[in-house]
């Protein structure tokens, strides 16, 4: 009786540490996928930050106001699709872009699904007051989203004392599509926000 009731612990000290193996082993590779999945949401994160900036890099030396004053509004058109693909003007030259040819590739936006480019151009008087273009919402390619960033956001971020300038602020609105898709049936697509900011010499105001 006695050998038996030992045999009977044995199994049932076996049975408890495969139970526990198994939980440890599903915490560990739930962890493992984790950190994968943020390594994919990382990279693409830094992807659209680059295309942001390749983006505002591209509109930077272009000429916003003519010789009498007026915005030149294909700027906005043309730098989201240089964000995005499409057609743009660089040095007064129409280029057609692929998307396999954009700042952003391989990354794709989707409208449907809420993805948004937005451009807003600054002209900044050395008072510090400054007027944005095309509204105070910025330009949307899609009509999604609208800018993070109020006047007073980039009032905010100027050097007190700086002489008049402009800037352009490229920021891009994406829905990260889980590549495990182990938590996007609960979660939905992560929200991803990237921007970029830079002078723009020909949006100085006179």
């Amino acid at each position: 009786m006695m050998h038996k009731q030992k045999g009977n612990g044995q199994k049932g000290q076996r049975g408890q540490s495969f139970v526990e193996l198994a939980i440890v082993l599903s915490l560990l590779i739930f962890m493992l996928a984790g950190v994968v999945e943020f390594g994919y949401l990382l990279n693409q994160y830094i992807t659209l930050v680059e295309g942001t900036r390749e983006t505002a890099r591209v509109l930077s030396p272009q000429k916003f106001f003519d010789d009498s004053g007026v915005p030149n509004n294909d700027l906005f058109v043309n730098g989201a699709a240089h964000l995005g693909g499409g057609l743009y003007v660089l040095d007064g030259e129409n280029l057609v872009v692929a998307p396999e040819s954009s700042s952003i590739w391989p990354i794709t936006l989707d409208e449907t699904i809420g993805d948004d480019i937005i451009i807003s151009i600054f002209s900044i008087n050395d008072d510090g007051t400054l007027i944005r273009y095309p509204d105070d919402d910025g330009y949307s390619r899609f009509g999604n989203e609208t800018s993070r960033f109020s006047d007073a956001d980039i009032s905010a971020k100027l050097v007190s004392g700086a002489p008049k300038t402009g800037a352009v602020l490229v920021e891009v609105f994406y829905h990260y599509h889980q590549i495990l898709n182990l938590l996007e049936g609960w979660t939905g697509p992560i929200a991803v926000h990237a921007y970029s900011i830079l002078p723009l010499a020909g949006a100085e105001p006179d």
